[in-house]
């Protein structure tokens, strides 16, 4: 079997289980997110040497920080961030980032529709621009909270963050970068 494949399939698996877990049981669990980093970074290092294992901790970093920061404010789960690290130790650190970027645009499409299958686009519309108005007028950002009913819509970043993977192995080669796996 291609190394390529190899690395495809166990990406594939280890998504197939988040999505899952976070789908039923709104959670990532460590035995998933800390085995698969560990995993990817065995594996680049046996492949790729030493090379391989600088590539890893790379993916890592990104794949950690990004989201951590996301964490921080509240708009992510502790196991999306150690998903989208443990994804980082197999794919390295510029395709991690382009997986970041499409996960979270596909959040941001499935967060208006649910807003808008909920009836909350027009009241989160509202509050994202009076939001704006008050910092454009007074030059200070008030933070206005959502109503409850809003709260409630969650969005699986797990699920987002395969997507994204998928895209990324789909439409990563019109991108500028480099194979989604790794080049020998």
């Amino acid at each position: 079997m291609d190394i390529d494949k190899f690395f495809f399939l166990c990406i594939i698996a280890i998504l197939i289980l988040a999505s899952i877990n976070d789908l039923f049981y709104k959670k990532i669990p460590n035995w998933l997110t800390f085995s698969s980093l560990l995993f990817g970074i065995i594996l680049q290092s046996v492949f790729r040497g030493y090379e391989g294992f600088i590539f890893s901790l790379q993916g890592i970093g990104i794949g950690f920080v990004i989201p951590f920061i996301i964490y921080l404010a509240g708009g992510f789960g502790a196991g999306d961030v150690k998903l989208m690290a443990a994804i980082g130790s197999f794919v390295g650190p510029k395709e991690i980032f382009i997986i970041f970027i499409f996960s979270s645009l596909l959040s941001g499409i499935w967060a208006i529709i649910l807003l808008s299958i909920h009836g909350f686009i027009f009241q989160t519309l509202k509050r994202y621009y009076n939001i704006l108005k008050t910092l454009f007028f007074t030059r200070q950002l008030v933070y206005i909270p959502p109503l409850s009913g809003e709260k409630k819509l969650k969005i699986r970043f797990g699920i987002m963050v395969a997507l994204g993977t998928l895209f990324m192995e789909l439409y990563g080669s019109v991108l500028p970068v480099n194979s989604l796996y790794f080049r020998f």
